[in-house]
């Protein structure tokens, strides 16, 4: 299966699980402002600007799990047209009550980011190529 990408805004109980995404050139797989209770788990993301992203603590997005997710081929900038100052070249990067486990991300870079608010990212493994 083939999917552009896996999204949510301000989705509860969401699960975005099972996919194969190439090629997404932003962020493929993401669960973002008033959602709880996301799962972010066995998806293969190949080619993309950011693997994963759990993000807006501030506007009421919490507690979410990113597990099993194989991302790799991640693009060291964004494309045209987009801010320039948003993350590219990262392969996870959550806040507010996640756990990131079993994840596997390959680049060229290693710039994985798992910051805030008890954010658990203690067992993803990632391999730097050179």
């Amino acid at each position: 299966m083939r999917v552009l990408r896996g999204a949510s805004n301000a989705a509860s109980n969401i699960h975005i699980e099972g996919n194969a995404i190439s090629d997404a050139r932003e962020v493929a797989l993401y669960s973002e402002f008033g959602f709880e209770g996301a799962i972010i788990a066995n998806n293969s993301v190949d080619g993309a600007a950011m693997g994963v992203s759990v993000t807006n603590f501030n506007d009421g997005g919490r507690l979410a799990v990113v597990q099993g997710n194989l991302i790799r081929n991640l693009n060291p900038k964004r494309p045209e047209g987009t801010d320039p100052n948003d993350g590219a070249g990262i392969g996870i990067a959550v806040e507010a009550d996640s756990a990131v486990t079993g994840n596997v991300v390959e680049m060229r870079r290693w710039r994985a980011s798992c910051s805030a608010m008890a954010a658990t990212c203690a067992t993803s493994r990632q391999r730097e190529m050179s």
